[in-house]
């Protein structure tokens, strides 16, 4: 075979055929090693480009559960400030309350020692009376 194609390559005729197909050969061998090598590289690109999507959606993963957490205690911490605002609220009620209701004691007290009238008896007399109506408003 090697002799056979070694007589193919010195002929005259099929010298210079033999020789163009060599290189046509050649030529086309290189192309193919080419488009492989290309193609290799376009692969590993496409790998290293997918890791590092892999990387980027790990990372989004994180930050979604780091920001779930994080709403979850901020979540908590505003129905605790909610319960403890309407615990003040409704301690401030009671307070207006109990200050509505002592104001309308003080203010019956005040009318009733308003309503002390002269008796006419005399000075002492209506001073008694004053002081007993302040005595017992006091009481």
């Amino acid at each position: 075979m090697i002799a056979t194609a070694l007589r193919l390559l010195t002929s005259r005729i099929a010298g210079p055929i033999a020789s163009a197909l060599c290189v046509a050969l050649i030529l086309v061998s290189v192309g193919q090693c080419t488009a492989k090598n290309g193609e290799a590289r376009r692969a590993d690109r496409a790998e290293a480009s997918l890791e590092t999507e892999r990387d980027r959606l790990r990372t989004c993963r994180g930050n979604v559960s780091a920001l779930e957490a994080g709403i979850g205690e901020q979540n908590a911490k505003i129905e605790a400030a909610r319960r403890e605002g309407a615990a003040l609220v409704e301690r401030a009620d009671a307070a207006a309350r109990g200050a509505l209701k002592a104001q309308a004691a003080a203010d019956a007290k005040v009318r009733r020692l308003l309503a002390v009238k002269p008796t006419g008896a005399g000075k002492c007399a209506d001073l008694d009376a004053v002081d007993a109506a302040l005595l017992e408003t006091l009481q």
